[in-house]
């Protein structure tokens, strides 16, 4: 039988400790507590002297039975604009009274033979603030044959928005069945004056 092996393996010796740690150590612990003696002394609570210096001093008063009140003070000021503006005011009045008579308001309205006749329809499927969508639209209507397709961009309330039309059509039945044939698009019929 064989003897176990009591040999025993070498250790991992430590690294020495650095001289300097001691002192490191000593210097944060002395200005640890500097830092609580100063927080100690700074905020502790007044003394009674303190307190003494600001009370105020007790006197005994009589009241006197008839209190005498001090007079008013006369206020010498007057304003006139309050009497100035009430008679500008009246003049006013009558002038507005005999310079404009009671007269009912017409609207206004413009006579439908001065409005521009219809020359033609177009059929707006979309408006987009980014030229790429609305090229990108258009691209797709040319696909499917629809080549009078057009971009026409247009500023409206400070933004620029790009408009897919396709058209021009001369009557409105044309346009009407274009419509129909695109519906997925929820087309909007525009007509053109001029």
């Amino acid at each position: 039988m064989a003897k176990p092996d009591y040999k025993q393996s070498p250790r991992a010796e430590k690294p020495p400790a650095s001289p300097l740690m001691p002192f490191t150590t000593g210097l944060f612990s002395g200005v640890f507590l500097s830092f609580l003696g100063y927080l100690y002394f700074t905020q502790s609570t007044p003394s009674i002297a303190h307190y003494a210096s600001q009370s105020p001093p007790v006197v005994a008063t009589i009241a006197p039975k008839n209190p005498v009140k001090p007079p008013k003070p006369v206020d010498k000021t007057t304003f006139e604009f309050y009497t100035i503006l009430e008679e500008q005011e009246g003049r006013i009045a009558a002038i507005d009274r005999v310079a404009t008579p009671h007269r009912p308001v017409k609207p206004r309205v413009t006579p439908t033979a001065h409005r521009p006749k219809i020359k033609g329809y177009v059929l707006q499927l979309g408006s987009f603030k980014k030229s790429a969508e609305a090229e990108s639209l258009r691209a797709e209507l040319l696909l499917n044959n629809y080549f009078n397709t057009r971009v026409e961009s247009v500023i409206h309330q400070q933004q620029r928005w790009h408009r897919v039309q396709i058209g021009p059509y001369a009557q409105r039945q044309q346009v009407e069945q274009a419509k129909a044939k695109l519906k997925r698009f929820t087309p909007v019929i525009k007509e053109i004056r001029g």
